[in-house]
């Protein structure tokens, strides 16, 4: 985008999902969404071995919502 001259967050904003370091460390600070991939991960592993187990039915099913961390830095205009 600096090649282009185009500036940020003047005149575009960037988010990304995933946290690192990285997104700190660049210019301008990088706005993030974090994930909680291994959380995620480890609830959806529990009803899938439940499904393969025949300990629930299609009636059991339920939707799962987790949580997220939103880090405005620099890269977005608030």
């Amino acid at each position: 985008m600096r090649e282009n001259n185009i500036k940020i967050p003047e005149d575009i904003s960037l988010c990304a999902i995933g946290d690192s370091k990285f997104s700190s460390l660049i210019n301008p600070k990088l706005t993030t969404i974090q994930y909680y991939y291994k959380e995620s991960g480890i609830k959806s592993s529990r009803i899938l071995i439940d499904i393969l187990r025949g300990n629930c039915n299609k009636e059991d099913l339920k939707s799962i919502k987790l949580g997220y961390n939103f880090s405005t830095r620099e890269s977005v205009k608030v």
